[in-house]
């Protein structure tokens, strides 16, 4: 995406490795959009706090973000014991994971990272491998984007009007992007109201071991984050302002879980489907 700083265009990604210094390369999205900020995180257990942080946001830039967070750590290790080895990366893998329970990204791009990285019969080899994995993945995302915004286009008329929800953008993605499932009161209300309501989802979204929606792990945030905002003063100073009363406290979900009855159809790189078809097309969604 095209970002205008100082009058001056330049291409960014939400998403990006530094091969020579091993950083991760994220734009700090809680500054916006007040400032515009590109950070460095310098080991894997500072990209994780960077994802549980909300620092990076959204299906496939934390999808992505993970997976170099995964290089990150694989490119750390000092030896040549494979055991060992392994067993640095299930630490890794662990850490990255546990930074947002809910989101099954991460989890998926990960261990599309650690099968690619098989191949390597060395430590070495599959350091290598990891990290031309991850920068894979995060190609993959961009096509996936791609491919979703062709599969959605018929479904747009001259004079529509179009609602999203959270995340919609490029940043919620590497570099062109549509997230996020939600919400069930979105759904509720548009299906009350007779107006189509679309899922738009990368296939790393898509969580195969799971039966139903009732199994999906709900994360709960921290209340201050509905308790408040954070806004910028007249002199330039972030800060944060409680808007609840003082007294009050909140449970914060940080999803919900729709009902498939009240889902139109579920776009995807491979076509628009309905939510009950998606298990019947599982190989054609990689499945």
């Amino acid at each position: 995406m095209q970002v205008t700083i100082r009058g001056r265009a330049k291409h960014f990604r939400t998403v990006a490795f530094d091969e020579p210094s091993r950083e991760v390369r994220l734009i700090e999205q809680r500054l916006l959009p007040h400032e515009f900020r590109v950070i460095a995180t310098r080991d894997f257990r500072d990209t994780a706090r960077a994802i549980r942080d909300m620092v990076v946001r959204g299906a496939g830039a934390i999808g992505a973000t993970a997976a170099f967070g995964l290089a990150q750590g694989a490119l750390a290790f000092r030896g040549r014991d494979l055991a060992r080895f392994d067993a640095h990366l299930t630490r890794v893998f662990a850490t990255l994971r546990d930074a947002r329970p809910t989101a099954v990204d991460p989890v998926n791009a990960m261990l599309e990272v650690r099968r690619k990285m098989q191949a390597g019969t060395t430590v070495a080899a599959q350091q290598a491998l990891a990290l031309t994995a991850a920068e894979e993945f995060a190609e993959e995302d961009v096509a996936h984007c791609l491919a979703l915004g062709e599969a959605g286009a018929p479904l747009i008329r001259e004079g529509m009007r179009v609602l999203t929800h959270c995340n919609a953008g490029w940043l919620a993605f590497v570099d062109v992007g549509a997230n996020k499932i939600g919400t069930y009161t979105k759904a509720v209300l548009a299906k009350r109201h007779g107006v189509p309501f679309y899922v738009a989802i990368p296939l790393s979204t898509i969580d195969w071991n799971l039966r139903a929606g009732g199994e999906i792990p709900i994360e709960e945030r921290d209340a201050s984050e509905v308790l408040g905002a954070w806004g910028v003063t007249q002199s330039g100073r972030r800060e944060y302002v409680r808007v609840a009363n003082p007294n009050s406290n909140a449970y914060n979900p940080g999803f919900d879980v729709t009902p498939p009855d009240l889902i139109t159809g579920i776009i995807t790189p491979a076509g628009i489907f309905r939510p009950r078809e998606l298990w019947k097309q599982r190989r054609l969604l990689g499945g």
